[in-house]
Parts: structure tokens; C-alpha cells; sequence
């Protein structure tokens, strides 16, 4: 090979050679480029997990603060309900005892009354005793009042401003109910002294006060319907209210509705103190519930009374409790000692 060739050759491997240097080198560089490519892409990759995760646990812990809060929330507005439940029961049995703290002078306030009655007429006795002597031992009989003829269908009755009724209960006591005032549709009636019912045009009960303050009186009878009109034998109606329980705590121990059944058994004629009358005669009997899904009955009749209507009266001429103790709204056994409607 001649020298030119041969140095030509020689200066080509060189070339070669530094041209594989060049590319290895920059093989290398591009290797510890990508090397350097994926750390960051990893690094950048672990904290976008990081951030993830720490969002997630944010999330989670912003999610548990609203439920929390909302927990509260719902627990203190049950807790407005109930202390405004047991506030208004308060407030109820506190009208209660006044009621009856009123109803023990009055009843105390007759008995002495009547005590002294009694002394008067023993000192007029004593006083007078031939007079006495020459009264007959006993005064002339009277005809019997006939009652006015039943009719078959008791009607809705309409009253008007005087019209009274007084009844005289069982232990002697009397009261007198009489309509006051008739008033945008209802009647206003003057139920002994210290309490005013309001009733609609149906005789449904709207309220009931005191109308020495004006406060309203609490009733289970308010919006029910006692009297079902027209009235006629086999009638029947019903009504129901829920009963809550309070302890000495702030939470009912228990609750129940209690349900009132009503029925026209038959007519039957009435002998009061007012006069001998036709009348309906009403059953009413009551039972519990339980306030449970199913609704379970957990007790037969409980209580149990009879009523008698009269048209004549427009009113309740006789009322008497048959079995089970009274509630504490329900009036005792009393007969119509006397009426007048206007």
C-alpha cells in the first residue's frame, strides 16, 4: 500500500475512533440526562401522592368536622323541642294546681256557707218551735213534669246570649255553665267562675282561659269532637291524642296516644234535680296505645262513662263514671239542677 494510502487510512480510524468517543460521550450524557429526567419525574410523582394524600385526609377531616357540627346542631334544636315541651307541660300543671288550689276554697268556701245554714235554721228551730209544730210532717205531693216527647234525630243545637244550666255534682258542689257572648261564630261560654270556653258552631272546643288574666287553659279536649251531631241511636265517633309522660328529668318516660270511642247505646227517660227528661244515652270508653310501629294496644277499656243528652236542655242532663279512674280534665258525676234558655 503506498504511504499516501496508508496515512490516509491511518487519519480515517482516527477520525473513527474520536467520532465513537464523541458519540459514547454524548450516549452517556444522554443516559445521565434521562437518569436525571426520571428523578424528577419521580420526586415530582411522590408529591403529588404527598398532596393527594394530604387532601384526602383534609377531606376527610373536613367531612367528619360538618357531620360533628351537624350532630350538634340536631341535638341541640331536639333539645329546644324538649325543653319547650317540658316547659309548656310547667306551665300546664302549674294552671292545674291553681285551678284546683281555686276549686279547694270554693268547695270550702260552700261547705262553711252551708255550715252556717245549717246553724241558722237549728236556731230558727229552736226559736220557733210551735210553728214548727203546726208545719204538716210532710208537703202535698206535685204532679210529676212530663218530659217532652224524644225525638228520633237529635239536631245541632243553636244557644243564645243567658241561656245557663246548673249542675250539681256528686259530692253537693254546684256549678253554672251559661253563654256569655256569641262571637265572630262561636259561643263564649262562662264555665263557673274562673274559666271561658270557646266553642265553633259545631261545639267543637277552640280554647278555653282564665278570664282573670286571659291566659289560655290547657285541655285534652281542645278540637275534639265530644258531641257528633245529628244524633240518633247506634251513632258512633271517635277521637285521639297523644299523652306524654314527663319524669322529674327533662325527657318524656313515656309516651302513648290514648283513644276515645263514643257510641249511642239507646234513649232512656232521666229523673234530675231539674225535672224528668228523654234523653240519649252515650257510652264512652278510652284505651292506650303504644307508640310503636305496629301501633300495639296494650290495655282493654280503661276508663268508661255515660252520658245523657237531652234536646229539651240543649245541654248533658246526667254524666256518671262507670269504671277506671278519671282523668284529670274530666268533670265528676253531676245532674242538671237547673236551666234556662232564652
Amino acid at each position: 500500500m503506498p504511504r499516501d494510502d496508508r496515512e490516509k487510512f491511518k487519519d480515517e480510524v482516527e477520525q473513527f475512533k474520536r467520532e465513537r468517543a464523541l458519540f459514547e460521550e454524548q450516549r452517556k450524557l444522554q443516559e445521565e440526562k434521562q437518569k436525571i429526567e426520571l428523578a424528577k419525574l419521580d420526586a415530582e410523582r411522590a408529591l403529588l401522592k404527598a398532596e393527594a394524600e394530604r387532601l384526602t385526609t383534609e377531606r376527610t377531616r373536613t367531612e367528619e368536622t360538618r357531620l360533628e357540627l351537624d350532630r350538634k346542631r340536631k341535638a341541640e334544636e331536639a333539645a329546644k323541642a324538649e325543653l319547650a315541651k317540658v316547659e309548656t307541660e310547667r306551665n300546664r300543671l302549674k294552671a292545674e294546681e291553681e285551678r284546683l288550689a281555686k276549686e279547694k276554697a270554693r268547695t270550702e268556701e260552700a261547705r262553711l256557707d252551708a255550715e252556717r245554714r245549717r246553724q241558722t235554721e237549728e236556731a230558727t228551730k229552736a226559736a220557733q218551735p210551735q210553728v214548727i209544730a203546726k208545719l204538716p210532717s210532710s208537703p202535698p205531693s206535685l204532679p210529676a213534669r212530663l218530659p217532652v216527647a224524644l225525638p228520633k234525630v237529635a239536631e245541632l243545637p243553636k244557644y243564645g246570649v243567658g241561656d245557663s244550666w246548673t249542675v250539681r255534682f256528686a259530692d253537693g258542689r254546684t256549678a253554672t255553665r251559661k253563654v256569655r257572648a256569641v262571637e265572630r261564630d262561636q259561643y263564649v261560654f262562662e264555665w263557673g267562675l274562673d274559666l271561658w270556653r270557646y266553642y265553633d258552631q259545631t261545639l267543637v272546643l277552640q280554647k278555653q282561659i282564665t278570664p282573670e288574666d286571659g291566659k289560655e287553659f290547657p285541655s285534652y279536649l281542645l278540637k275534639q269532637r265530644t258531641l257528633d251531631f245529628s244524633l240518633s241511636v247506634k251513632n258512633t265517633w271517635e277521637f285521639r291524642i297523644l299523652i306524654q309522660r314527663i319524669s322529674a328529668g327533662t325527657r318524656p318516660t313515656r309516651s302513648y296516644w290514648r283513644v276515645f270511642s263514643f257510641k249511642v247505646v239507646g234513649t232512656e227517660t232521666v229523673d234530675t234535680p231539674a225535672g224528668t227528661f228523654g234523653a240519649f244515652k252515650i257510652e264512652e270508653s278510652s284505651y292506650e296505645v303504644v307508640c310503636n310501629p305496629s301501633c300495639e294496644t296494650v290495655a282493654n277499656t280503661t276508663l268508661a262513662r255515660h252520658w245523657w243528652y237531652a234536646p229539651e236542655t240543649k245541654s248533658f242532663v246526667k254524666a256518671k263514671h262507670v269504671s277506671g279512674t278519671p282523668l284529670q280534665d274530666q268533670e265528676p258525676d253531676y245532674e242538671l239542677a237547673a236551666f234556662e234558655l232564652k
